[in-house]
């Protein structure tokens, strides 16, 4: 079929063109599909709108780009510890076992390796710790005078045990007639007994102090002293 092609221009037949060169010059006009065009093996002028090689091709769709990958998941981070009462677990958990310092001054239960676990490894902020303290201390006081009066030894029974503040004191009942010559050396030996104690030492790296009182069978007063982490820097 040949490529020669005619069209209108100012109301009279133009051409031969080739097809590329219709194209060109009808789609330059506004009314291009009504204009008139004729080739050989046509019977008469057809308007171009009506003859498909005269349409226009619309340019390719644009490709899709890529869809970005998705972000990278956020970086885990610790999360804060569920707290109760406003103290973390984590701080209740070692507190807890504060109390068993209290029972570890006269029973020594915690040895070093639970005390090692209880203290190591958990920052905790000032406040729970204190909080914590006092709440473990509390807790430990309650469990102790449960078991009161006891028997320490032959001659000496802790009949009474309060909390002020970090200031644990216990209270024994002596009962030795040579009361006098124990006295004297009470002191010194508790404090040994204390400063060898490491629950007792990291206690009071928490600032918690003891306070041990002795009275005779007639709740007379025979002595009574503290002592804190500055006693056993001296011993």
């Amino acid at each position: 079929m040949s490529d020669q092609w005619y069209f209108v221009r100012d109301g009279k037949p133009s051409g031969p063109i080739t097809l590329t060169q219709l194209k060109a010059e009808l789609h330059a006009r506004p009314k291009w599909k009504e204009e008139l065009v004729w080739r050989e093996g046509m019977d008469d002028w057809l308007e171009a709108g009506n003859i498909s090689e005269l349409a226009i091709t619309p340019p390719p769709l644009p490709k899709k780009a890529a869809p970005a990958p998705p972000p990278p998941p956020p970086i885990a981070t610790p999360s804060e510890p569920p707290k109760q009462n406003g103290i973390s677990r984590a701080a209740i958990s070692i507190f807890g076992f504060i109390g068993m310092l209290l029972v570890a001054s006269f029973a020594g239960v915690i040895g070093k390796e639970d005390v090692r676990a209880i203290f190591q490894g958990v920052p905790l902020s000032k406040e729970e710790t204190e909080r914590g303290i006092q709440e473990g201390l509390a807790k430990g006081l309650q469990q102790m005078r449960a078991t009161l009066p006891n028997k320490v030894d032959e001659s000496t029974t802790m009949v009474d045990a309060k909390l002020e503040g970090k200031l644990v004191s216990y209270f024994y009942v002596f009962d030795d007639v040579n009361y006098t010559l124990a006295i004297a050396k009470l002191r010194p030996e508790v404090a040994k007994n204390v400063c060898a104690n490491e629950a007792m030492i990291k206690a009071m790296k928490l600032g918690i102090r003891y306070r041990y009182t002795y009275d005779d069978t007639k709740r007379k007063r025979l002595t009574s002293f503290e002592l804190g982490q500055s006693d056993c820097n001296r011993t």
